[in-house]
């Protein structure tokens, strides 16, 4: 999950299995009766879920954790490859997926969204701020 995006159909396999080990079966090997949904159930306790984990929203935040190590980390050996490959004129953040990405790269690519959507630019001394564009 740290490295490769998982189908959403084999989350959802997961997922499936985990609520009928939580659930059990009955005498005739066929699942209990689950009284609340998944997506109720993966609410955190506070607010009145089990706390449980959507297995695709956990598969992305490991994902996003590879983009962040890319991001901050440049000299690491991963990080020049993949500046290399997919984006030798640009940065990081603004690097497409690419023509023939690999499975890997497209991966990390999905994990750069949703990092994208929590990263704010500090204003510094605003020589290198867009007004525009920056969060």
């Amino acid at each position: 999950m740290a490295c490769l995006r998982i189908p959403i159909a084999t989350c959802r396999s997961l997922e499936s299995t985990m609520a009928n080990f939580w659930w059990g079966i009955n005498d005739n090997n066929r699942p209990k009766t689950h009284w609340q949904s998944w997506k109720k159930l993966c609410r955190p306790k506070k607010d009145g879920g089990l706390g449980f984990r959507s297995l695709v929203h956990f598969n992305q935040a490991m994902l996003a954790k590879q983009a962040w190590r890319i991001l901050k980390q440049s000299n690491s050996t991963v990080s020049r490859i993949l500046s290399a490959r997919y984006y030798p004129q640009s940065s990081f953040l603004s690097s497409s997926t690419g023509h023939s990405p690999s499975f890997v790269w497209r991966s990390i690519c999905w994990g750069k969204e949703l990092l994208r959507k929590g990263l704010i630019s500090e204003i510094g001394n605003g020589q290198n701020t867009c007004t525009t564009t920056d969060h």
